[in-house]
């Protein structure tokens, strides 16, 4: 078994439209074709993770830069750490092989439904700044296999 992990980066302000994307389109079309999803995630960053990388990087209060980061995040970046109002979203795929990858992608891509639903859910603009892919393959004594 491969496992996909992607992460999506959406515009500021756009995660709600992918996950309504997911929600309403995707998904069932993906079981259509066979696409095997084992899960989706936000990403959470804690505060005192920001702290300390602050704190090491910065020759200024941390205190200060983690408020200075969070202001930019809320007023500029338009997003808060985790949840809805984030930019990221992460999730699992598992595949049988990159063949299978590839004769489901390329369906799926292909697909009318699809091509309709990414056409209406970005008619105000995209949705994604940048979409990363990285292939896992387990160790012998992963517990997922």
């Amino acid at each position: 078994m491969i496992y996909e992990l992607r992460v999506y980066t959406t515009i500021p302000g756009r995660l709600p439209n992918l996950l309504a994307r997911f929600e309403n389109h995707t998904l069932r079309i993906w079981e259509k074709h066979g696409i095997r999803q084992l899960g989706f995630w936000y990403v959470f960053r804690l505060f005192s993770d920001l702290i300390v990388r602050l704190w090491l990087w910065s020759p200024i209060n941390p205190i200060v830069l983690v408020y200075l980061t969070i202001v930019k995040l809320i007023l500029v970046d338009r997003t808060t750490l985790v949840g809805p109002d984030a930019n990221d979203l992460t999730y699992m795929l598992a595949w049988e092989s990159l063949a299978e990858r590839e004769q489901k992608w390329d369906a799926f891509f292909n697909d009318p439904e699809w091509i309709e639903a990414r056409a209406n859910s970005e008619k105000d603009g995209a949705i994604n700044a940048k979409v990363a892919s990285s292939f896992l393959v387990p160790t012998k004594f992963s517990a997922i296999q």
